[in-house]
């Protein structure tokens, strides 16, 4: 489990962060999970940020 905290960055650099830079060395990490700690709820914003990432 790989696990990151991207305060004050847009939800771009979040996704770029994950698709460019979560490697392991040896294993394809093929799943990602998204935990949203938010005083609000956002899973519409966030959904449409991971659909339009390049995965």
């Amino acid at each position: 489990m790989i696990t990151t905290w991207h305060p004050g960055e847009s939800l771009a650099e979040v996704f770029e962060f994950s698709n460019e830079y979560a490697k392991h060395p040896a294993l394809s990490l093929d799943g990602l999970v998204i935990v949203h700690v938010a005083s609000e709820p956002d899973a519409d914003r966030l959904l449409a940020h991971l659909g339009s990432a390049d995965r």
